[in-house]
């Protein structure tokens, strides 16, 4: 859907791929056909061989990348075994064809960084401050130095105040907190543009780094309030309540039109421009499924682009022209997930592709007027084709729930086996408020490899899909709703033939972890083993902790716990908590009769050691088959390569233990990890 002022400028806008049209219609029936077809092809595929645990994880792996509002540079991080380097490509090299590459450090853990709006310098945050990259002289500086006792943050660049960059502090007061915002030049000269007692979530300057607009917690509901700023006053524009949005995402040069993603008030979130005291709705997502994903703006401020995920990244454009670039693009690619990044002026455009069959994303080139676009970093790309062989792609998923609710998800396919003989796995994302997405997880890739089925539900309370989705658990985290619709996600690929009903796991991490404990707390006879790592074993009384106290598992700078937790729907009342007590896994010892793995992180801040620990001696008690590792080193996940090798054999070895499948076997050093930190 168009606002009538982008019809006007003939509002192109275009699916990218025909069969969501289709989807869009009739999204269980796509779904079905499309996981059929899978079907037939994956069991007529040849059986690919055995990858290697560390094939998951060698080689240059590609983290951030930058493209320079002039077109002239690329930025990019990559890890290099146990190092993470920072590279600067030149793409204005001239006659050369390649870009001219060089390397700005050589350790860059920890790293954030971004182009200044005119290019002319790259701003660099890392543990110990901030420095500064200049493109004209190829000088790299340290500009500030962090003053710890202000919890100073880097809060990146806003493209129209070319001169500055943003910093954020957190000073105590006798209240609580005071939050600073402050714009930096290269001079390391320091200005407070704002301060209050809640945090900003977002804003938007001029080109003297004077503030214009702000999105920031207000009220003792912590309502995301939109604002424009003039000399000595501030309006409200705009006013999100809850868990919804109020995104601030551009604004013309004179201040007059103003874009934001918010919900207000609907299901979805959705792209909205304010102008002249009204707002109005700009687009949302055709299907009726999604929230917006990503937005593209012009240098005026105009939108070129809105970016939605219901199962793959699907690009909309505003004009012919615009999408005419995108068609070509994606069919130049091929399928893949796009995020797109352009030069101020418009002439050059920086691609970055990524598919969960792709261990790493490729980057592509446009320069307006070529035919082609330009595979950036050919060695990496070689190496993600070369590795793409043995791994499969994300299948999307639309099922539905036996009370009528369309849900989503995703599943991978073995090839070369029958699909009606392999185990079925389910593995279940954190949060719960959160999602999967089609990207690379060598979690899943190694278990697929291995000749498993895996299914990634996206529950209701998953993200992305709007509020009522968001919401349609109404705090249902035992044994109700949202376990409803795990269990019902495979029963529904059962009947399509995938999944031997015999051979049935159940795993995750986090909340995923304990709604694994909770499946074969409640289906007993159900499954063959759950993995469950860093899992509550009792949600009610984690809930009541993280309220107590602050916890990593919170939003930085966001509502207190209680808030928090009430904006996503979970009641704060003793009877709810005490409902999901009954329910939870510590409850129900004497039901189980799967076998039970536990992994835990000695230094999790957000689920107390001493509660897995007494529910793995509950169950040991009990007779039921357990066993428990303690990583010292690690928190709430893996720490080094080591444990997170640990983590990802347990389940590769329980898998092949309880439903067959391939195994590769422990490396000394690796085993003798395992017998070390192995309590049960």
């Amino acid at each position: 859907m168009c606002s009538v002022h982008v019809q006007r400028q003939l509002c192109a806008l275009v699916l990218l791929f025909a069969a969501a049209q289709a989807a869009a219609s009739d999204p269980i029936k796509q779904s079905a056909e499309e996981l059929q077809a899978a079907r037939v092809e994956a069991e007529a595929a040849e059986r690919p061989a055995l990858l290697e645990r560390h094939a998951l994880e060698r080689g240059g792996r590609l983290g951030q990348s930058r493209l320079a509002p002039d077109g002239r540079h690329l930025v990019y991080s990559q890890q290099q075994d146990d190092a993470s380097e920072l590279w600067l490509l030149r793409l204005d090299a001239g006659d050369k064809k390649e870009p001219v590459r060089r390397r700005l450090l050589s350790e860059a853990r920890g790293l954030s960084f971004d182009w200044s709006g005119d290019g002319a310098r790259l701003w660099l945050a890392d543990p110990l401050g901030l420095a500064v990259f200049e493109s004209q002289s190829g000088q790299l500086r340290r500009l500030y130095k962090w003053q710890s006792e202000r919890h100073p943050r880097y809060w990146g660049v806003d493209p129209r105040a070319h001169g500055y960059a943003l910093l954020q502090e957190k000073v105590p007061d006798k209240d609580g907190w005071q939050y600073r915002y402050l714009r930096i030049d290269a001079a390391a000269n320091t200005e407070l543009i704002w301060s209050g007692d809640q945090s900003l979530r977002g804003v938007l300057l001029d080109a003297a780094g004077e503030l214009r607009f702000s999105a920031g917690y207000e009220g003792v509901d912590y309502d995301t309030v939109v604002r424009r700023h003039q000399p000595e006053r501030s309006e409200e524009l705009l006013r999100c309540r809850g868990s919804e949005r109020c995104m601030l995402s551009a604004s013309t040069a004179d201040f007059s039109v103003l874009w934001v993603v918010s919900q207000q008030g609907d299901d979805r979130s959705s792209l909205r421009r304010w102008q002249a005291g009204r707002w109005t709705l700009e687009h949302q997502d055709p299907a009726g499924i999604a929230d917006v994903a990503a937005a593209l703006h012009a240098a005026d401020g105009e939108w070129r682009a809105l970016a939605y995920h219901p199962a793959r990244r699907i690009w909309h454009a505003r004009d012919p022209e615009m999408a005419h670039r995108l068609q070509r693009w994606q069919r130049q690619i091929g399928r893949a997930n796009l995020s797109i990044e352009a030069s101020a002026d418009g002439r050059t455009w920086l691609l970055r592709a990524a598919r969960a069959d792709w261990p790493q994303d490729k980057l592509f080139l446009y320069r307006q007027g070529e035919p082609q676009l330009q595979p950036l970093l050919p060695e990496l790309a070689a190496a993600v084709d070369l590795q793409a062989k043995a791994l499969v792609d994300a299948i999307p998923l639309h099922y539905p729930a036996s009370d009528g609710r369309l849900l989503h998800g995703y599943v991978y396919l073995p090839r070369g086996l029958p699909l009606g003989q392999a185990g079925l796995i389910a593995m279940i994302h954190g949060g719960p408020f959160n999602r999967d997405r089609d990207r690379f997880d060598p979690y899943v890739q190694l278990l697929v490899n291995r000749g498993h089925i895996v299914f990634q539900p996206n529950f209701r309370g998953s993200t992305g899909y709007g509020q009522r989705y968001l919401h349609s658990a109404e705090g249902e985290f035992g044994n109700g709703r949202v376990l409803a619709d795990i269990i019902e996600g495979m029963d529904y690929l059962l009947a399509q033939g995938i999944g031997d009903a015999g051979k049935q796991a159940v795993m995750g991490h986090s909340f995923g972890g304990y709604a694994s404990l909770l499946a074969v707390s409640h289906h007993p006879q159900r499954f063959r083993f759950a993995y469950a790592s860093a899992a509550p074993v009792d949600m009610g009384w984690v809930m009541t902790g993280i309220g107590r106290e602050d916890s990593g598992g919170l939003p930085e700078d966001g509502p207190p716990a209680e808030i928090h937790l009430r904006h996503y729907g979970l009641h704060d009342s003793a009877e709810h908590a005490e409902r999901l007590r009954q329910d939870a896994p510590l409850k129900h010892l004497d039901k189980l009769q799967a076998d039970v793995l536990l992994w835990a992180g000695a230094r999790d801040d957000r689920v107390p050691l001493n509660s897995i620990v007494r529910y793995a001696a509950g169950l040991k008690q009990a007779g039921k088959p357990v066993s428990l590792l303690i990583d010292p080193e690690a928190g709430h996940g893996p720490d080094n390569k080591l444990s997170a090798e640990a983590l990802i054999y347990l389940a590769e070895r329980a898998a092949q233990q309880h439903l067959g499948g391939r195994l590769q076997a422990p490396s000394p050093e690796l085993s003798q990890f395992l017998n070390r930190h192995s309590k049960l």
